[in-house]
């Protein structure tokens, strides 16, 4: 959505079939994301916390939700059944692919939370061989709160392998006052778990690596070629500051 309203916008059928026909035309060899994880996300449990709109009894949607929720849920659903297909597609023409998002909050497990790991397709997808799942805390990446995350990889064994080599094999290894806690609202009254949603510095770092790597062995000797002339209004280089986090979309 920041770079190109009409193929960014991931929650559309026309856009889903376009990204699909890339992949399938060989034009795409990987592709990664995290899903909204706003609808999801544990501290909506917490004290102070947003209120909960899924449950693991309600994953699609919590009855009577207020209407602005209820379009909050209808758009995390979408996407995530987007970047399913596409994971799924990459699976069958043999590229590579991520999905991130918050790890199944075990200490929430009485309260009946949804997680997208205890969802079906996802159960499905970790049952391919090429599949790959790691759990870890993206503190050791540089984010400043210990965040529990887990990832689903297809054909991206240096990801794993960097990230059990990072921390204790993935997982915090700071003293407990060294985090930031992402729960309540920040001095301009905004939830602090928005701020979470962006990757750390390590962690992107990671993630590319990863893909290059993958693409270094799978491609070495063919000729390199240029852009497709189908990605040139997608090129973009204008950024933003880091202290910037992108306001969620449900027009």
């Amino acid at each position: 959505m920041c770079l190109q309203r009409e193929r960014g916008d991931l929650a559309t059928s026309s856009s889903l079939s376009w990204w699909i026909q890339r992949i399938k035309s060989g034009q795409i060899c990987g592709a990664g994301g995290g899903p909204p994880c706003e609808s999801f996300s544990a501290a909506r449990l917490l004290e102070g916390g947003p209120p909960p709109v899924r449950s693991g009894t309600w994953p699609e949607g919590i009855p009577n939700i207020p209407l602005q929720a209820w379009r909050q849920v209808m758009v995390g659903s979408r996407l995530m059944r987007f970047i399913l297909d596409v994971f799924l597609t990459l699976v069958l023409v043999g590229g590579c692919a991520f999905i991130e998002h918050p790890q199944y909050p075990l200490w929430a497990r009485a309260m009946d939370p949804s997680s997208v790991w205890s969802s079906r397709p996802m159960r499905l997808l970790r049952t391919i061989a090429a599949v790959g799942v790691t759990s870890f805390d993206q503190c050791i990446f540089g984010c400043l709160a210990r965040k529990p995350t887990t990832i689903i990889h297809l054909r991206l064994p240096l990801l794993r392998k960097t990230i059990l080599g990072t921390g204790y094999m993935g997982r915090c290894h700071h003293l407990a006052s060294h985090h930031e806690a992402l729960a309540g609202r920040d001095g301009a009254g905004i939830f602090k778990t928005a701020r979470g949603k962006v990757y750390p510095p390590g962690l992107n770092r990671a993630l590319a690596n990863a893909v290059a790597d993958f693409v270094q062995q799978t491609f070495a000797g063919s000729q390199t070629q240029t852009l497709p002339s189908e990605f040139l209004d997608l090129i973009a280089n204008d950024f933003v500051s880091d202290e910037i986090v992108q306001p969620d979309f449900y027009g």
